[in-house]
């Protein structure tokens, strides 16, 4: 009898900690493709429980893709590379080949090995 009490308890102190912000969905308008331009600049979810309460803020990423190299290397011109000063994330998907991003005004410059697929996202 004083396991199911603990038991009952335990639930009970649980479901009152509540979840202040679950099943929120995503505001209307928002995608990758418009920037962000829409309602909101970013996702942010907030929440509440026993441990305290947790925020979380998404950026959409609008600069973002695959490109195939040929003969080991790739240009992707695209205007949201600004500079040799943009910070960009690259990671080979094809194996465990090196890769190097070069940012610069209106273009990524990406070199590796052969025909290797590589992602690639600027982070802002």
């Amino acid at each position: 009898m004083h396991k199911t009490i603990s038991i009952f308890a335990f639930a009970l102190m649980l479901a009152a900690s509540g979840c202040g912000g679950c099943g929120r969905s995503y505001p209307a308008g928002i995608s990758a493709k418009d920037g962000g331009k829409g309602a909101s600049s970013g996702f942010h979810v907030s929440s509440n429980s026993v441990f305290g309460p947790s925020s979380i803020h998404i950026e959409p990423t609008v600069c973002a893709g695959r490109a195939t190299l040929e003969q080991g290397s790739a240009i992707v011109n695209d205007s949201c590379f600004t500079g040799d000063t943009n910070i960009v994330l690259c990671t080979n998907v094809t194996g465990l080949n090196p890769v190097r991003c070069t940012p610069r005004p209106g273009a990524l410059a990406i070199t590796g090995i052969g025909g290797d697929q590589i992602s690639y996202a600027r982070v802002k």
